[in-house]
């Protein structure tokens, strides 16, 4: 247990590590587009796979049933590596999450119950407000977009007003589009189904330049046309790193608990 409670001062001494201030983007406009496949490259940043995000996020959920909010301590790499600890007004972290590929542990102190299964949506979605699989939260947190494990994969590309838009296409079918402003940064996202109908939308705002690339501030989640569901994350404190141990994002089993298996 004691390992638990020194996790929290442990993030937060890493997101507010000195000299990782973000910077605003002031890549001017070069009046000239890149074909998609290069912007789309450049957006999914896949030469820099280990970057880590860490930040304190404040996320906001719109539900039928209500409205919540929760303050947590996220670390997230690409494509599937989650760390998460709500952080309550007063007092230790009342939940603990991690997910590591495939793996999905939580620990819930207050009511000493540690939980492992495996990362799905329906078993994330049991402890995370965003009703989303583990990899494509990822890629939103980090200001990419959520990888498309499709076949026969073919870009359309042009200009939106001021915006570039990609659309995705498999097998004659739009399954996203994708939004870049002049400055290369992702600010809208748009994920569809096979019948064409929108499984969920981004919004990702306020972005600054850190080490180079551009993360998101601000970024708005709606699943479903319907707009039942919505999520607003607030960024503070980011960082992006590549000296994390990889350990963070696994939990062991507290001493003289028996864990819960989901699946």
């Amino acid at each position: 247990m004691k390992r638990y409670i020194l996790i929290i001062p442990f993030l937060i001494f890493l997101i507010t590590f000195p000299g990782c201030a973000p910077r605003k983007a002031t890549v001017p406009f070069k009046g000239y587009t890149l074909p998609p496949e290069d912007i789309l490259k450049k957006i999914s940043r896949t030469d820099n796979l280990g970057d880590i995000l860490k930040a304190l996020v404040h996320i906001t959920v719109n539900t039928p049933r209500g409205k919540h909010s929760m303050k947590v301590a996220l670390i997230a790499k690409m494509p599937s590596f989650l760390r998460a600890e709500v952080i309550p007004v007063i007092g230790t972290s009342n939940l603990f999450l991690s997910a590591s590929g495939d793996s999905l542990k939580v620990f819930l102190p207050q009511k000493g119950e540690f939980y492992i299964g495996q990362a799905t949506r329906k078993n994330l979605t049991m402890f995370f407000p965003i009703n989303l699989k583990v990899e494509d939260i990822v890629s939103i947190l980090v200001g990419t977009p959520p990888l498309v494990k499709r076949k026969n994969i073919t870009l359309q590309g042009y200009l939106e007003d001021k915006l570039y838009r990609i659309n995705v296409i498999s097998q004659n079918k739009k399954v996203q589009s994708l939004w870049v402003d002049p400055y290369d940064n992702l600010v809208r996202i748009e994920v569809l189904d096979d019948d064409g109908r929108i499984l969920y939308m981004v919004r990702l705002e306020d972005h600054s330049r850190i080490g180079g690339r551009s993360v998101p501030g601000k970024v708005m989640i709606t699943i479903g046309e319907t707009h039942k569901l919505s999520a607003l994350i607030r960024y503070s404190h980011t960082q992006l790193s590549q000296d994390v141990d990889t350990t963070l994002f696994d939990l062991d089993i507290p001493p003289g608990i028996k864990p819960i298996y989901l699946d």
